[in-house]
């Protein structure tokens, strides 16, 4: 029931968002940009427009990644005999974008391979625990992949991370915000080592 209210609540409030940042985003840009003593205003935007292009690696880094997990799980998924392999892998690879979301293609996998078994002569049928497992086996492959070459490869060039530093902030964003601190994580660990290197250092 939470999850199911938090994405209607996604639904309906990204849209809307989205829409008054589209249209406000130069007035509010102006308005912040006035909070800023006229001294400081030369590092502050330097810095800003740094950060900015870090989250935007992230975001295109997030983009590279769904796709090429939607492609793997395509080719999994078709290759245990998932029907609509290709639409559900490459949907799912989407959903991925947002941590754990993604998960919601295995049952769907495996509800569909499932069915695709009903019409068949019992002989030829794949056994129960087939059905569940190589659908199930293919994601936790993928999720694998994701988790220990793709995020920190592509997200560490994007955004100019080690991948130590990478896999530390990830596992600090979940224990201090669960699923949106993993999300969040990258690009925040990304600004906090730009204000570190050109304030601090």
């Amino acid at each position: 029931a939470e999850l199911a209210l938090a994405l209607l609540l996604a639904v309906v409030l990204i849209p809307f968002y989205f829409y008054y940042f589209s249209v406000s985003y130069p007035k509010t840009l102006e308005f912040v940009g006035g909070l800023v003593p006229e001294e400081n205003r030369t590092t502050v935007f330097a810095l800003a427009r740094k950060m900015d292009s870090a989250v935007a690696g992230f975001v295109r880094g997030r983009i590279v990644i769904s796709a090429i997990m939607g492609s793997m799980l395509a080719v999994g998924w078709l290759s245990v005999g998932v029907p609509y392999a290709i639409l559900l892998g490459l949907v799912t690879g989407v959903l991925c974008a947002v941590p754990y979301l993604g998960g919601v293609g295995v049952p769907l996998a495996v509800g569909l391979l499932a069915l695709d078994n009903v019409g068949v002569v019992e002989s030829e049928r794949m056994a129960w625990w087939a059905v569940i497992l190589w659908p199930t086996l293919v994601f936790a492959v993928v999720q694998l992949v994701e988790g220990y070459i793709l995020t920190p490869v592509i997200a560490g060039k994007a955004t100019d991370l080690s991948p130590l530093a990478i896999f530390v902030a990830v596992l600090a964003g979940g224990a201090l915000a669960g699923v949106y601190g993993m999300l969040l994580s990258i690009p925040v660990a990304a600004c906090v080592k730009i204000v570190l290197v050109d304030v601090l250092l």
